[in-house]
């Protein structure tokens, strides 16, 4: 990690749900369902940049 970042280099992590659990996808669907009323609020102030994509 040291000589990759004393190269200029970059590590990325990735914490996306879905390409850590492949189970995801089952279980996103009833999420959203569940929280449609907040979802619905967070889309209506125009803050949708951290919502899922559809």
């Amino acid at each position: 990690m040291r000589a990759i970042a004393k190269n200029g280099g970059v590590i990325q992590v990735n914490f996306n749900r879905g390409f850590l659990d492949l189970t995801e996808d089952k279980r996103e669907e009833p999420f959203l369902e569940k929280h449609k009323a907040e979802i619905d609020s967070i889309v209506k102030s125009g803050k949708t940049a951290m919502l899922p994509k559809e």
